[in-house]
């Protein structure tokens, strides 16, 4: 089980909550995209989840993570096998949740390493969600394997880069973009003139997106 923090909804609708989870980037914790829970559509039950792996510095923790990481000349790298073995932890939360709040809607959010936990679990186990947002992120590990595409028909997918970002260079996001331009999802993908970060302009379309997902409920 991982670490987390609740927000609960403001709106009550009389039937069960949509669950939004949250999933942080490298060297961030559960705090970090939690503020966003009072930027979105109040009618989700938000839950900011915190990655395992700690990352220490100096004998401090200054840091989690959901995999490791190393540089190298290319940028940054990570052992694909390693990062795989968080999807199944992932799921079985995702069931938890669900199962303890009775959700029948669960949504994700993930930014930059965060993001590419969303894209395995999106693609591993695409009946289990109603939506994904994917912002600044990476994900070219994951398209030389087989899905079942059908199972992505129409499914929301909200994803987000930007221009200037110089950790995960905006050429992953059109890789992203391409891949599933292939699909059938319903794509919503945007550039902002931004680094690695979420700006206004991004924050602003993630809240439409976000509500009209939950406008079609």
């Amino acid at each position: 089980m991982f670490e987390y923090l609740v927000s609960e909804p403001e709106v009550q609708s009389g039937k069960p909550a949509p669950l939004l989870l949250m999933f942080h980037g490298y060297g961030s914790s559960k705090e970090d995209l939690f503020g966003l829970s009072t930027h979105l559509d109040t009618r989700f039950r938000v839950i900011s989840i915190q990655g395992p792996d700690r990352i220490d510095e100096s004998g401090l923790t200054i840091g989690f993570s959901w995999f490791p990481i190393y540089m190298t000349e290319q940028g940054i790298g990570y052992d694909q096998k390693t990062a795989e073995q968080i999807i199944p932890r992932v799921h079985d939360f995702i069931l938890a949740m669900a199962k303890e709040y009775n959700a029948q809607d669960v949504f994700l959010l993930g930014f930059s390493q965060g993001a590419m936990v969303c894209h395995a679990v999106l693609l591993a186990y695409p009946k289990l969600l109603r939506g994904v947002a994917a912002l600044s992120g990476r994900a070219s590990h994951l398209f030389d394997k087989t899905y079942r595409l059908d199972y992505l028909k129409d499914f929301p997918l909200f994803v987000s880069h930007g221009v200037h970002d110089d950790i995960i260079p905006i050429d992953s996001g059109r890789q992203i973009r391409d891949f599933y331009q292939k699909t059938p999802v319903n794509l919503d993908y945007q550039e902002y003139s931004m680094g690695h970060e979420i700006n206004m302009d991004c924050l602003k379309d993630l809240q439409r997106w976000a509500k009209d997902r939950l406008d079609v409920f």
